[in-house]
């Protein structure tokens, strides 16, 4: 189970929205997240595998501004896109179980509207990501993978048009934490 592979992913939440305060008008937004990229797997003792490797990915949350009627959402949107180098290990808990945890650092490349000057200015961004998981055989082709997900990124605004300090805005930290179930067929 050693040697070179590749790995993406992608997710999509939909249905998300953030109601404006003062006005009720709910905003849908737009969430995705992907990646893809290459790592290397090693064995490790019997049945443990270690990998590492770097994937591109974004990440996104961006407001549908059409149909505000004269509201204002006072969120910039933000857009990531990063190089996130990463590492796994992935070791058989029960015959029929594998538990994985991948770390990964994002290497921020863009951040979106957020550091635009329109909003709170150019900045310094980075983030990490942390995942677990747990791959259970049902039977014969049939599996389940249960994932968790924490994800953060960290900017630090230089300012823009409206200098953060106007705003009150000097940094802005952005969380996401998720939980997905996925029926598998293995073949």
């Amino acid at each position: 189970m050693e040697g070179l592979g590749f790995v993406g992913d992608f997710d999509k939440a939909i249905g998300l929205a953030i109601t404006i305060p003062r006005s009720m008008t709910a905003v849908p937004i737009d969430q995705a997240h992907y990646s893809i990229g290459a790592r290397y797997r090693l064995g490790v003792g019997k049945a443990s595998v270690l990998a590492f490797g770097a994937s591109y990915e974004g990440r996104q949350f961006i407001a549908n501004r059409t149909n505000l009627g004269g509201s204002e959402l006072d969120t910039p949107d933000v857009d990531y896109q990063a190089i996130a180098p990463h590492g796994v290990l992935g070791t058989p808990v029960t015959p029929t179980m594998n538990l994985d945890v991948e770390v990964r650092a994002l290497l921020l490349l863009k951040t979106g509207a957020i550091s635009t000057s329109a909003q709170y200015g150019a900045g310094t961004a980075y983030g990490a990501e942390l995942r677990g998981g747990l791959d259970v055989k049902l039977g014969g082709a049939l599996a389940l993978r249960i994932l968790a997900e924490y994800s953060q990124v960290s900017i630090s605004f230089k300012g823009g048009t409206l200098s953060p300090n106007q705003r009150g805005v000097t940094a802005a930290t952005d969380r996401s934490i998720g939980l997905a179930a996925t029926l598998a067929l293995t073949y």
